[in-house]
């Protein structure tokens, strides 16, 4: 089979391109190929059957000018659709209704569908979204697609009368961390809200979210926690928050945290939830990894993808945005939730569900 393109959305996020290595490393035989920035050619250098091309190269800029000439926007990315053997779209929030005018990001969903040679789904949520109009738009697209698995009941149910739409837990319940003993450590993993305005706006939140989180940080200190801040990314802001928590705490509780961040060091970051026995999360796969490593977890929940995801997996919404302020900061270990091994090893089988039409395909 021709390689097969890969649609993610490669930003320096630990979650989505921790997707893009699942998926790979399911397919060991199949030659995957992506385009993005020239960073992904050494974040994703130990993938042996991936290969990356990135924008900045003179070659494929020059295609992108001619073909530009010619009235194509796009040429090089849309040459790698049409000679591939088939798109994968693997992604989380990835029909999420962020603008009244959705018409740009649908039309790329729309080419993807008229001009590859077969377009899968994987690991996505769909919404929020505030315009019925939209729904129609992706059902009718949708129906068009050779297989979608959803994450969570809520989207699936959403398009549940096409045949070939179906739902699993989340892409990232397919790894099987190693079993380490735990130790007496706290993973904290925020999100910058400064920056999250629009039509889904939980910027006015960021006070309480900040001040939450430097109680927390003082507390588990002084229980004698090691407390590691974790930035998933950082192109979002989530390095620029832990700078800013670390400015706003004593000089002798900053020189006590641990301030690690996502590069291109997925093995690092996943050894650090195997050796937690504590996680704050408030980014959406700090709280998968903490369920799947044996961790108690604190969830934050700020957006619709974790809310349901929690109703889901059973475990209760009590921890949103606006219930901070009534949280004291000495009960988080009590309110803290976790998966029996046996609930892990069923959500472990029940993900592989995720691969259903790609097993077909490429198995």
């Amino acid at each position: 089979m021709k390689p097969i393109f890969i649609h993610a959305y490669l930003a320096d996020n630990f979650g989505d391109d921790l997707f893009v290595t699942i998926l790979c490393n399911r397919y060991p035989k199949t030659h995957f190929r992506i385009l993005a920035d020239k960073s992904y050619k050494e974040k994703f250098k130990h993938i042996k059957n991936l290969t990356v091309y990135t924008a900045e190269s003179s070659y494929i800029q020059n295609i992108d000018r001619w073909l530009l000439k010619l009235g194509i926007s796009r040429g090089f990315w849309k040459i790698l659709i049409r000679t591939s053997g088939a798109v994968i779209h693997i992604g989380g929030s990835s029909f999420v209704q962020h603008f009244d005018d959705w018409s740009a990001f649908y039309g790329t969903d729309l080419y993807l569908v008229e001009k590859s040679k077969g377009l899968y789904l994987i690991g996505s949520n769909f919404g929020p979204f505030t315009d019925p109009s939209y729904l129609n738009a992706y059902k009718e697209l949708f129906s068009r697609y050779k297989g979608i698995c959803l994450r969570d009941q809520y989207s699936w149910k959403l398009f549940s009368d096409i045949n070939h739409v179906t739902c699993a837990p989340d892409v990232v319940f397919n790894l099987r961390p190693d079993k380490t003993p735990k130790k007496k450590k706290v993973l904290i993993v925020p999100v910058s809200l400064e920056n999250r305005k629009g039509k889904y706006d939980i910027s006015n939140y960021s006070d309480s979210y900040f001040q939450f989180h430097l109680q927390a940080i003082r507390y588990l200190l002084q229980k004698g926690y090691q407390v590691t801040l974790c930035s998933f990314c950082t192109p979002q802001g989530d390095a620029a928050i832990i700078h800013q928590m670390l400015a706003s705490i004593s000089e002798d509780e900053s020189k006590a945290i641990r301030h690690l961040s996502y590069h291109q060091n997925i093995p690092e970051i996943i050894r650090e939830f195997q050796e937690s026995s504590f996680v704050i999360g408030t980014r959406f796969h700090s709280i998968i990894l903490g369920l799947l490593c044996g961790c108690r977890v604190f969830p934050i929940i700020y957006d619709q993808k974790t809310k349901y995801t929690m109703i889901d997996l059973n475990l209760p919404v009590q921890f949103q945005l606006s219930q901070l302020d009534n949280i004291p900061v000495d009960q988080i270990e009590n309110f803290s939730v976790s998966l029996s091994q046996s609930d892990i090893e069923r959500l472990n089988r029940e993900a592989e569900k995720q691969f259903k039409y790609t097993d077909k395909l490429l198995i």
